[in-house]
């Protein structure tokens, strides 16, 4: 993501340009979203300074950027928090006087994710197969079916599908390689033999080579897909899905895929009689999660719809299950 193609002017523009190669130096991706974040603030701070024309960060505006916002998650607001924050903490090392919010205590969120059935993810899949050719963007056909399949398969974010390389790929050991993921963690990620077909078949579809450079989910020019488009496309598939809307009258969204992921794999493998101890870590490693506990949520929802999941591990997860069943879920 180039910064430059966004605007930071006003007095802490050129701050703002010098925090994110920062970030960057640091081994951060620091990637659109985060420069649309920093967009944002910079945007706040212009419009709220105090007209001396100076760079200190003063309490009120800290906590005026931080206020809650009118239908606003907790997760949301406490990413703003933070954000501001780690700001701060840049501005002070340089010198400029700059107020650093404590951390608050977390609050429970009260969005649900949505737990797709198998038969919905199927439907879903067959819609991504009807797809036609587009010449605006000839392998589009080709990409949606198998990037599902795989987000479903394997649990990845949109973001770290996106970012495969072919070179990301063991051909031999049927590993996906996950380069500096959330929290620039990297990790590896075996694939089943029926995915590892799938990625075969896609490759030569599309007309990738194995021992090539460049993305494996790329358009005409060899970009990489843009999120917006795929979070638009995958709309689009779940109307032709007929998948409902949520109880708050909108579609599920593409990563809650990876929410039905991680549950159909508890479901699986306690199906299977695997040691309950043993399942929640493995897979924790699996996902990438920095802590057991974000795995662990997935179980709080689950709770209804999957009562065998719940029932073989209620003896290590007691206090688990609350009253509601809501999760602040954004892993």
């Amino acid at each position: 993501m180039n910064e430059n193609s966004y605007s930071f002017d006003g007095p802490y523009g050129e701050l703002c340009l010098q925090f994110i190669q920062y970030k960057r130096s640091l081994g951060y991706k620091y990637g659109a979203r985060s420069v649309r974040a920093m967009k944002e603030l910079n945007q706040y701070l212009t419009e709220n300074e105090d007209g001396s024309g100076g760079t200190a960060l003063t309490k009120a505006t800290v906590l005026g950027y931080s206020n809650k916002r009118d239908g606003e998650e907790p997760m949301t607001r406490q990413m703003r928090e933070s954000f501001i924050r780690q700001f701060a903490m840049y501005l002070n090392s340089l010198g400029i006087p700059a107020y650093v919010a404590p951390i608050r205590k977390k609050e429970r969120g009260t969005f649900t994710p949505y737990i797709f059935t198998r038969r919905q993810i199927c439907d879903i899949l067959k819609a991504a197969d009807s797809m036609r050719y587009e010449y605006r963007s000839p392998n589009h056909h080709y990409v949606y079916p198998f990037l599902l399949w795989m987000l479903y398969c394997c649990g990845l974010r949109i973001s770290e599908a996106l970012a495969l390389d072919i070179q990301d790929i063991d051909f031999d050991e049927k590993i996906l390689k996950i380069k500096q993921a959330k929290y620039n963690n990297s990790r590896l990620v075996p694939i089943s033999d029926s995915l590892f077909t799938a990625l075969e078949k896609y490759m030569q579809q599309v007309g990738h080579c194995k021992g090539s450079h460049g993305l494996l989910f790329r358009n005409r020019w060899g970009e990489s897909y843009r999120t917006n488009s795929i979070l638009c496309r995958f709309k689009e598939l779940l109307a032709e899905a007929g998948i409902p809307c949520t109880e708050n009258g909108r579609l599920p969204r593409l990563h809650d895929v990876r929410h039905t992921f991680a549950v159909h794999s508890l479901e699986q493998m306690a199906q299977q009689g695997m040691d309950t101890y043993l399942s929640i870590p493995y897979l924790a490693e699996y996902m990438g999660h920095r802590k057991i506990q974000c795995t662990e949520h997935y179980l709080r929802f689950t709770a209804d719809a999957y009562g065998d999941v719940v029932e073989a591990l209620a003896p290590y997860y007691k206090n688990l299950f609350p009253e509601g069943g809501n999760a602040d879920v954004q892993t």
